[in-house]
């Protein structure tokens, strides 16, 4: 089964205050990395890696950016797999050892099984093609689409603000819950 287009946010643990007493936390990025649909997962990914790298950075890092105020690092896996192949490689990583339960972006279509099989706690739906919305300001309070062309070299997309939306969302729940 080919998934695209649609990603949501499945927020394991958010709500309970799971990661209050880590530093760190994985989030699972499952968007298209293979046909026609990957160059919109790779914009989706720069706008969740934009809104990562925002605030909170420290020397000597080692994660891919921070989202609440905690080391963030982003696992990949390819949306246009098949439904079984891609559920194998959510459950392998979901049940690697880290400091906090993992988060995943992943297919709106996908999410009710991947809550059956690997379990949830928060859903939060985003569109990849949703409208986009060029009034946003980044957690710094620029314009978003300057920051993210000077940052990426291109404007952003509809897929780049489903991306982005999503970093904060966590980002704000993480926060909410320390």
């Amino acid at each position: 089964m080919k998934l695209f287009l649609t990603i949501s946010v499945l927020a394991a643990g958010l709500l309970f205050g799971g990661a209050a007493g880590a530093h760190s936390f994985d989030t699972i990025f499952v968007v298209p990395q293979s046909g026609a649909q990957a160059e919109a997962g790779k914009q989706a990914r720069d706008g969740f890696m934009f809104a990562a790298r925002e605030l909170d950075g420290h020397p000597d890092e080692t994660a891919d950016g921070h989202l609440g105020g905690l080391d963030v690092y982003l696992r990949m896996v390819d949306s246009n797999g098949a439904q079984g192949d891609v559920l194998a490689e959510l459950r392998d990583l979901a049940a690697r050892p880290a400091d906090d339960t993992p988060r995943i972006v992943a297919p709106a279509a996908l999410l009710p099984t991947v809550k059956e099989q690997i379990g949830a706690a928060e859903l939060l739906a985003i569109d990849l093609n949703a409208p986009a919305q060029p009034d946003i300001l980044t957690m710094n309070g620029r314009p978003f689409g300057a920051a993210f062309e000077a940052a990426f070299g291109y404007a952003p997309t509809p897929a780049v603000f489903a991306g982005y939306g999503a970093a904060r969302r966590i980002d704000k729940a993480v926060r909410e819950n320390n």
